[in-house]
């Protein structure tokens, strides 16, 4: 009777170390898939990431920010490109079109500059619109003696309306 405990014993035993050897097989091979799948997504997490460094930089070519010199020349007046968006958005409030777009409002609508970027000690782009129509400008500043900003509008270009 005794070995018929034993003999029942050690079958179940043995049932249960096979029933756990098939399921820590499974869950390695399921930990495998995760770790693979894992490692697909960090791949093309990295290239993504390498797609906009290499966009980032070509961008950076006409930013204030990774221009020294121009840097330098703006820290000698004072002013830093918030500064200098400050004012050149305060141009809006001049009634009733800004004067910097040579364009006048249509439609009821009135000319305004939206957004801007300045690239360096002495331009800036920015785009503006009326609701209808819109365009970008390159604006030159400067500062005079008293070291107050002077905008003048370099270049413009208006799109056609579609």
């Amino acid at each position: 009777m005794q070995k018929k405990i034993y003999s029942l014993i050690i079958a179940l035993l043995s049932v249960a170390v096979l029933y756990l050897a098939i399921n820590t097989r499974n869950a390695n091979k399921a930990t495998e898939n995760t770790v693979k799948s894992l490692k697909e997504t960090v791949q093309q997490k990295k290239d993504s990431i390498s797609i906009l460094q290499n966009k980032l930089e070509d961008n950076s070519n006409f930013m204030l920010a990774t221009n020294a010199d121009a840097k330098e020349v703006l820290y000698q007046t004072g002013y830093d490109s918030k500064m200098i968006l400050d004012a050149l958005y305060k141009t809006n409030d001049k009634a009733p079109n800004n004067a910097l777009v040579p364009y006048e409002g249509t439609m009821s609508g009135v000319m305004k500059i939206n957004n801007a970027r300045v690239l360096n000690n002495k331009w800036i782009i920015a785009d503006y619109a009326d609701g209808y129509f819109w365009g970008e400008i390159l604006i030159a500043y400067h500062f005079d003696q008293d070291n107050k900003i002077h905008f003048e509008t370099f270049k413009e270009l208006l799109y056609p309306h579609r």
